[in-house]
């Protein structure tokens, strides 16, 4: 009798892990990276105090924009001036 609750006991717990498992995979991978909350705690409990303000210090205040086409090479590259746009 011991014997049979035992080996129930290993079916429902590979029948779980399994289960897990499934849930698991739907997760995105950024929700699977493994790491515990204890693990978390432990990680932040490593930062500097002044962690946010080092990385509040590295934003820059001024916007960065960038074109999203590239010239190609080829392409000259030229200024527009007011004088050469505006022709009366």
């Amino acid at each position: 009798m011991y014997e049979k609750a035992s080996a129930a006991n290993v079916i429902l717990t590979e029948q779980q892990a399994i289960k897990r498992t499934a849930r698991l995979e739907r997760l995105p991978v950024h929700l699977r990276l493994g790491v515990t909350l204890a693990g978390m705690r432990e990680l932040l409990s490593q930062l500097p105090s002044d962690a946010l303000e080092q990385v509040n210090a590295n934003i820059p205040l001024e916007p960065i924009f960038r074109s999203r086409r590239r010239a190609s090479p080829s392409t000259p590259r030229t200024r527009l001036s007011t004088a050469t746009s505006s022709k009366s």
